[in-house]
């Protein structure tokens, strides 16, 4: 499931109209699913009825475009950003201060944010998203290169999705910056002879100092102790700026002043890059919800999925007012009730999913069904014919006569089987309930040939026997 399908369902709800039997047929076929999965499935097999390219295809190659464009950007931008603050020229120290503002305040600061927004993310107007770096980077790219941009086409989107579209893309192009921030600390520190220390305005004691990074080390520090600055290479660190000589005491410990990098790597791989991964993950889901919900929500998606999942309206053992056909013409082998179950059930001259979706109108319990006659050659007739054996429920369009090539495949059904039911139904509109006149008419056929294994369902029998009475005759 994604925005692709969503938009693709979209534009179908608004172009196709499918017939009730064909969508309930699809609902047989996908039975076992939920409804956003046969939602997915019915996109899916109706989508060539779409122009090309696929509009929600089309939305998101532009998206993902717009992502590596942007991603890239971020990437490189985080990369410049670590040259940048540990860049060191031999003659003063790199401030720690600086790098930890950017990977650790910085992504604290925007995590409280990101998690504020998806706590407003049904409003339509909120400002958190309209803040975000990616909101506008991408319309800015939207601006000057409309052609990448898929967000700059005529979509309609949720607020709740799109919300959650602009949060989940912020927080990728967050997590590459992070990581080209923390790739650039990697990379500096094992090219460069580094010296880091602290320097600050503030009168902060080296002790003070010493339990804040500590508070920012616990998760780690159990376990990678090294990592966590010591009082004492805080103190040795510590660097005021008076004049452009270094402290004596400083320069003594120079040696010791790179050990910084190590709590600046972890400090980065959790804030800025482990905690970020964990809010893309989150922002992932609530998108792959906020889509589920939106798709339940279309207009038109009710009625489909009624359609789907409701069986159509069929006769059953009811019958018209009128339920008297002319007595010449009564077949003495007829049942006005069905069994509860048929191990083999056929039908003539039908489709698969025309076969499927009556059974399910029914409400009879089908061992095995099959298509016969129609475009099906003597050779496939032939080898159903061979898979039956005891009761036979052979359903036929009863408003079209009978045919000779139905009367030799009950003759050849006949000899391999015990008992043959012939049900005549009418259309689907109808609810399967066939006429007392194209009923005569299907009589009078039986009646003019010698079959004594068929049986005639007849709805309109008030002398009907009963099938349990039928299925104990030998």
């Amino acid at each position: 499931m994604d925005i692709a399908t969503f938009l693709n369902l979209s534009k179908l709800l608004e172009q196709t109209a499918e017939s009730p039997e064909h969508n309930r047929a699809f609902g047989l076929k996908h039975k076992g699913c939920t409804p956003v999965q046969q939602l997915v499935a019915w996109e899916h097999a109706h989508c060539n009825n779409l122009m090309q390219p696929l509009p929600g295809e089309q939305f998101a190659s532009g998206l993902y475009r717009l992502s590596v464009i942007l991603g890239v950007i971020s990437l490189v931008l985080g990369l410049f950003t670590g040259v940048g603050l540990l860049q060191y020229n031999g003659h003063a120290p790199v401030n720690i201060i600086y790098f930890l503002a950017v990977a650790v305040g910085v992504p604290i600061v925007t995590i409280v944010f990101t998690l504020l927004s998806m706590l407003w993310v049904h409003r339509s107007q909120n400002p958190l998203i309209h803040l975000s770096p990616a909101f506008w980077m991408e319309r800015l790219v939207g601006i000057f290169f409309p052609k990448i941009s898929g967000l700059s086409k005529d979509f309609s989107l949720t607020p709740p999705l799109f919300n959650w579209l602009v949060i989940q893309r912020t927080q990728m192009l967050s997590l590459l910056f992070s990581l080209g921030l923390l790739f650039a600390l990697l990379g500096v520190v094992s090219t460069t002879d580094i010296a880091f220390a602290w320097r600050t305005t503030l009168q902060i004691e080296p002790e003070a100092f010493h339990r804040f990074l500590s508070i920012v080390a616990s998760p780690w520090q159990s376990w990678l102790p090294t990592a966590v600055p010591s009082l004492e290479l805080i103190e040795q660190s510590h660097y005021f700026r008076l004049g452009e000589k270094l402290d004596s005491q400083m320069l003594a410990h120079a040696s010791h002043l790179g050990e910084w990098w190590k709590f600046l790597a972890c400090s980065t791989l959790f804030y800025a890059v482990f905690l970020r991964l964990i809010l893309w993950i989150l922002a992932t889901w609530g998108l792959h919800r906020a889509l589920k919900e939106a798709l339940l929500h279309l207009n038109g998606v009710d009625h489909l999925l009624y359609e789907m999942r409701t069986p159509l309206v069929a006769s059953g053992a009811s019958a018209p007012e009128d339920r008297s056909v002319p007595n010449k013409n009564h077949y003495c082998k007829s049942i006005s009730a069905l069994a509860p179950y048929y191990p083999v059930a056929l039908g003539w001259a039908m489709t698969t999913e025309e076969l499927a979706v009556m059974q399910d109108s029914m409400g009879i319990e089908i061992g095995k069904s099959y298509s016969v006659g129609g475009i099906h050659t003597l050779e496939e007739d032939t080898y159903i014919i061979s898979q039956c054996s005891a009761e036979v429920l052979l359903y036929v369009k009863g408003w079209e006569p009978p045919v000779m090539d139905l009367i030799d495949f009950l003759e050849a059904l006949s000899a391999h089987t015990e008992r043959i039911l012939l049900y005549p139904i009418g259309t689907a509109q109808e609810g399967y309930r066939l006429s007392p006149q194209d009923l005569e008419i299907w009589e009078r056929k039986l009646q003019s040939v010698t079959i004594p294994k068929v049986w005639l369902y007849n709805a309109y029998s008030v002398s009907g026997e009963n099938p349990d009475d039928l299925r104990g005759r030998t």
